[in-house]
């Protein structure tokens, strides 16, 4: 007769969950720096070279092996569901899918809210604007995200930058902010935004100091920088 009790006496098999690795882009970054031209359309489909802005940040995402995007759109919801209809078969076997807001959106946190009450995240995501034209090595970035993540469980966030000098012109006159980084460890410490009257690399050692003294011993803060990648 055959034994009772299913699984009984067997060896026991370890089923690893395998997650996807996915992307949340942001069609429409709220900012107003391009109106009145974006009043037509989102800014993600403005053209760069004859191809749209957005293009370009899903060609980084799917070469990085990125396999779901989700696109987030708040502003020209039906232009950006008419480009990924006639895009998805171009990156495939990456998917793409378009997710519209149920309410008007004034920020980035309004779209992330709206992007986790639709349930579609498994795990660690990356996160970029809809107007990414980068030659970064997005494997390199998220092999750096995973190896601080090991070396500290409590990192949440990788964030990707670069460096600008002021009064660059793609620097806009509110874009300017304060980022104290532990230079031991690249650890973000502190950021603020800064007023527009309070910009310029002496401001920012100014405000440096005020942080060094009461922080950790190593702080730098660096004149500017420009947001570009998040993998979180």
């Amino acid at each position: 007769g055959g034994k009772k009790g299913g699984g009984g006496g067997g060896a026991a098999t370890d089923i690893k969950r395998v997650e996807k690795l996915q992307a949340v882009v942001l069609a429409d970054t709220c900012a107003r720096k391009l109106r009145p031209a974006t009043f037509d359309g989102p800014k993600a489909l403005m053209p760069l070279a004859n191809s749209p802005l957005l293009e370009y940040t899903i060609e980084f995402l799917s070469s990085g092996g990125v396999e779901d995007v989700f696109i987030f759109a708040c502003h020209g919801v039906e232009a950006i569901e008419a480009y990924v209809r006639a895009a998805a078969p171009r990156f495939a076997p990456a998917q793409l899918r378009v997710i519209s807001s149920r309410a008007p959106c004034y920020s980035a946190g309004d779209a992330l809210r709206e992007v986790y009450e639709a349930n579609v995240i498994q795990g660690d995501f990356v996160l970029v604007p809809g107007d990414v034209v980068t030659n970064l090595s997005l494997p390199a970035l998220l092999a750096a995200h995973r190896a601080a993540r090991e070396a500290d469980k409590d990192t949440l966030m990788t964030v990707c930058t670069c460096r600008v000098p002021f009064g660059h012109r793609v620097v806009g006159s509110d874009d300017h902010a304060l980022w104290a980084i532990d230079e031991a460890t690249n650890r973000l410490l502190h950021y603020e935004p800064l007023p527009a009257g309070l910009v310029g690399p002496a401001a920012a050692a100014d405000a440096g100091k005020a942080l060094a003294a009461d922080g950790p011993p190593r702080v730098g803060v660096p004149a500017e920088v420009l947001q570009e990648v998040v993998a979180t």
